[in-house]
């Protein structure tokens, strides 16, 4: 894909990588973050934030991650739980999907997940 070699190989503003595209410097930032067009082999993001020369020695990304793993992110079917009785109340076809029906951060269903526990928001999460 031309956005991502760009991306990779290049210093080219996202702004101006839009306007040659002709795609919005949203859709550019996506593709770096992984939020669209997932190369499952990429590390993400693709370019890393740039500051100025001093600083950029010392940048370290938050996150990296395969496409790989923000797929699964993206794609884990997960059941909500009662806290109290374990009955199962709704299923989920992502983590990010439950997140936004139940109008909370994806990350901390994500975590509930991995925990012990696998409680947050008030429910048990488990994958399914």
């Amino acid at each position: 894909m031309d956005i991502v070699n760009d991306l990779e190989n290049t210093q080219i503003s996202m702004a101006k990588l839009a306007k040659k595209y002709n795609v919005s410097a949203k859709t550019i930032s996506d593709i770096n973050c992984g939020n669209s067009r997932l190369l499952e082999n990429k590390q993400y993001p693709i370019r890393k934030k740039s500051y100025n020369k001093e600083d950029k020695e010392k940048y370290i990304p938050a996150y990296t991650k395969t496409g790989k793993e923000i797929q699964k992110y993206h794609s884990t079917s997960i059941g909500q739980y009662d806290l109290f009785t374990n009955e199962l109340i709704a299923t989920y076809p992502s983590i990010r999907e439950a997140g936004r029906i139940m109008k909370c951060n994806p990350e901390s269903i994500r975590k509930a997940l991995k925990s012990q526990t696998h409680k947050s928001v008030g429910f048990i999460w488990k994958e399914i």
